[in-house]
């Protein structure tokens, strides 16, 4: 294999002996030191690129006058600050890109080139972990975009020089702020208003805002969204709907499915399946070679919602329907349905958000998955018939089916009977306001503190047990007690007795 050139310089298709042995790191430095004196740049070059050379050497090269050999000089490992310093100096104006690069560059350096610097020096210098806070605010307003692009792009700029450009005339600008790291929360707040999607987008997926920010970030993009897609659709967005509905016949199938526009490609694919024109193995399979197959969903909404579900299934889609099909997909039965029997837990979600459940229904739930509301949670406060009524302060932190199954009124016998068999505390905690009296005295001897506590809730839990759960060991029993209509001053005694006690 042929030797790779020294950086910097034009390609070469091969080294010389003498070349070879200069970059060889098994070069005593003895003969390094000789061929430091070579008639030939390439030569002193590779001298000075390798790390065997000793800093003698490397010393004399550093004041070589070929540049190529100086470049190798500076940069290498031995050198200290104090080493490179005066050449710095000595290169601020001549050369100030490979200042800027170099490892030892300092931040007066760095004022001293921005005096005088080009556009391409400057996007450097917004660039650079050493700009100092002063020459950032001033890059801020930089009549040049890609400067004032470049610094908003540095995750070392403060907030403080943010704010400069949050109303910013080019996107491309407030997109890099609406995803940097030291954005706060305030800043977030006069984003929400941006006319890009873009903006909108990065600023709902950048984690280093508070969660209830992020919630109403994600609601703003959803909601201009869907707002775009009912009262200003793009002229994709348009000429995507047209292919939809008007008839496609095979010729013009094949005009379109390898159109330059995405929207255009995914739309009648999405079309001819619509119109049963290809079936859905081969709707999928043409969607999967798009690059971005996410877009793909963002177009479900122009066809039927049971055939989109289909395209979603085929597709792994792990999100949710809301936003994804048309509206009118809560009325749809059969969707529905077929929702319910992929199990998703975002899919159960959304239909126990929005669907009147009924005995069938709950029968699929039952079957779902549950979804972490760790993350999800403040997004989904104004939902109501997410129950929390087993115990103040929730039943916990994620969406289980089938505690709603359990609570739910229309729920079957036999349903009830398969969820008696979970060994989730929560699914066995929600069975208990169900309970007659001889269970809810065999609930209270369960080892599941959770299921205790809503034994201590029910109105029917006879005295004798009542009182045995003023003496529990875990305090939120015994809290469940206390809080209590039915507490005595006695029971209440007991209690706080109990509770010393531990």
């Amino acid at each position: 294999m042929l030797n790779a050139p020294p950086r910097g310089s034009a390609p070469r298709n091969y080294y010389s002996p003498e070349e070879a042995t200069a970059r060889s790191l098994s070069t005593p430095p003895e003969e390094l030191d000789q061929l430091a004196n070579s008639q030939n740049d390439w030569i002193r070059g590779a001298v000075a690129r390798n790390l065997a050379t000793d800093k003698a050497t490397i010393m004399r090269l550093v004041s070589d006058p070929a540049w190529i050999v100086r470049h190798n000089a500076l940069e290498h490992k031995s050198m200290t600050k104090r080493d490179t310093r005066i050449h710095l100096e000595h290169l601020v104006l001549e050369n100030p890109t490979f200042v800027l690069m170099h490892r030892h560059v300092t931040s007066d350096l760095i004022e001293i080139m921005y005096e005088r610097a080009d556009v391409r020096t400057l996007e450097l210098i917004a660039e650079h972990h050493r700009t100092t806070h002063t020459i950032f605010a001033e890059l801020a307003t930089h009549q040049v975009m890609s400067v004032r692009h470049a610094l908003f792009k540095n995750q070392r700029v403060p907030s403080n020089v943010l704010q400069l450009g949050i109303a910013d005339a080019d996107f491309i600008c407030r997109v890099a702020i609406a995803s940097h790291r030291n954005l706060t929360d305030d800043l977030a707040m006069r984003l929400m208003d941006d006319s890009s999607l873009q903006v909108l987008h990065n600023l709902a997926r950048n984690r280093h805002i508070s969660q209830e920010t992020l919630v109403l970030a994600e609601r703003r993009l959803q909601a201009t969204v869907d707002h775009r897609k009912k009262y200003k659709p793009t002229p994709i967005r348009k000429r995507a709907q047209t292919i939809v509905n008007e008839e496609i016949t095979w010729d013009y199938f094949q005009r379109c499915v390898d159109d330059p526009v995405a929207g255009v490609r995914i739309a009648i694919k999405l079309g001819a399946y619509e119109q049963d024109l290809i079936d859905l193995d081969r709707c999928v399979a043409a969607l999967r070679r798009e690059k971005m197959v996410h877009l793909v969903f963002a177009y479900l909404d122009l066809i039927s919602p049971l055939k989109a579900l289909r395209v979603m299934t085929s597709l792994h889609y792990d999100g949710y329907l809301k936003g994804r099909l048309r509206d009118d997909w809560v009325q749809d039965r059969e969707v529905i349905v077929a929702a319910l029997q992929t199990k998703r837990a975002e899919i159960a979600w959304d239909i126990v958000q929005n669907v009147e459940l009924d005995v069938e229904l709950l029968s699929l739930l039952v079957h779902c998955n549950r979804l972490s509301m760790s993350f999800y949670q403040t997004r989904h406060k104004g939902h109501t018939k997410w129950t929390k009524a087993i115990y103040p302060g929730g039943i916990c932190d994620t969406f289980i089916p089938q505690v709603v199954v359990a609570l739910h009124p229309k729920t079957r016998s036999e349903d009830l009977q398969l969820l008696r068999k979970s060994r989730s505390a929560p699914v066995r905690a929600a069975l208990v306001p169900k309970m007659n009296e001889q269970e809810l005295v065999h609930a209270a001897t369960s080892h599941m503190a959770l299921v205790r506590t809503a034994v201590a809730q029910h109105p029917k839990t006879p005295e004798s047990v009542f009182i045995s759960l003023a003496m529990d060991p875990d305090e939120g029993v015994r809290g469940a007690v206390l809080a209590s209509k039915r507490a005595t001053d006695e029971i209440r005694a007991l209690a706080k007795l109990s509770s010393l006690a531990v």
